[in-house]
């Protein structure tokens, strides 16, 4: 392990210090970024913990959420991804509302959440 690296203290591709779920979603709303750039970042980090020998606990169920939120945004026919849970699945409407009120999004998606 490097110098200046722990596994509790990763610092991501989004910016984030060890992968929290929510805090993603508030991170890329935050920053206003578009589909493509949140696509992007999950991409980063997905490549990003991967390429670590060193893990935190409970990495592969980040990079299951961030593999399920990619494919979701970039499918054509849109679905909740079988990967993620319930309760994953609505962590994710923050995002799917930011994205549709910027219009990358069409608003119909928001009834996937119940919405």
């Amino acid at each position: 392990m490097k110098e200046n690296e722990s596994n509790l203290e990763t610092q991501l591709c989004s910016g984030i210090t060890v992968f929290d779920k929510n805090e993603f979603v508030e991170s890329v709303i935050e920053r206003g970024r578009s589909l493509d750039q949140i696509v992007n970042e999950a991409r980063d980090d997905i490549l990003y913990i991967e390429s670590h020998s060193i893990r935190p606990a409970g990495s592969s169920d980040d990079v299951r959420l961030l593999r399920a939120l990619v494919f979701f945004l970039i499918s054509e026919v849109k679905v909740k991804p079988e990967d993620l849970s319930d309760d994953e699945f609505q962590i994710l409407l923050p995002l799917a509302q930011h994205l549709v009120d910027r219009g990358h999004l069409n608003p119909d998606i928001l009834e996937l959440f119940g919405e």
